[in-house]
């Protein structure tokens, strides 16, 4: 079994076939055998390792056609389609690897946008509002367990700043419902220590406050 697993990692399917043969026999097998589950499995693997390689085609003509597509977009003439295909593959899939991980590059992000718009590209707004919401949400979550962690907090107001001026909507209302729980139960404690002349609470206060009118969560009185 372990020859089959290195060889399937290697997505090289001819050699898994016939390692398959010399481990179990010309036998025939089928992925209807399996359970499910497995079957899922499997699938996904394969699935991934061929759209890599698909990946990486579009990436590469992308990259040697950008500066093309971006001059040919800027006059306003008719951009082939298979450049233009490429591009907002390409470009969508950068946004979504970089939404996906745990601290967000705020200037990489930017970048990619600004090159979408640039070569007119069509962006998933619904995927991609969808995985940067789950990316802060988890940030806030984090937050809520750290909540001494300002570093933290900067970046998300940071974040929240940046999915508020994407031209596509991202709904914020699990980190809303967070963020009011920690309104009322840590926030009190940071504003009396602010009060008291504590400059770091005094500079986390400031932040927490900045993220709710990003949030549009209004702060109680007093």
């Amino acid at each position: 079994m372990g020859e089959i697993t290195e060889v399937f990692r290697g997505a090289d399917f001819p050699e898994v076939i016939r390692a398959v043969d010399r481990n179990f026999g010309a036998e025939v097998y089928s992925l209807k055998l399996l359970f499910r589950d497995e079957q899922r499995k499997i699938l996904e693997m394969i699935l991934a390792a061929n759209m890599a390689d698909v990946d990486a085609v579009y990436r590469q003509l992308h990259m040697q056609n950008a500066p093309l597509i971006r001059f040919l977009s800027d006059i306003g003439y008719p951009v082939a389609k298979s450049f233009h295909v490429a591009a907002e593959l390409v470009l969508n899939a950068s946004l979504r690897r970089s939404f996906e991980v745990d601290t967000l590059d705020i200037t990489e992000i930017r970048g990619i946008l600004y090159e979408a718009e640039m070569e007119k590209v069509s962006l998933d707004g619904a995927g991609l509002g969808y995985t940067l919401r789950k990316t802060i949400e988890k940030m806030m979550h984090r937050f809520q367990e750290t909540p001494e962690d300002t570093g933290l907090l900067a970046h998300i107001d940071a974040a929240v700043e940046m999915g508020n001026a994407l031209p596509f909507e991202v709904v914020f209302w699990k980190t809303q419902n967070i963020y009011w729980e920690m309104l009322l139960s840590v926030f009190p404690e940071y504003r009396s220590r602010a009060g008291q002349g504590d400059e770091n609470a005094g500079e986390w206060v400031r932040l927490f406050t900045a993220l709710g009118a990003k949030l549009s969560v209004r702060l109680p009185e007093g």
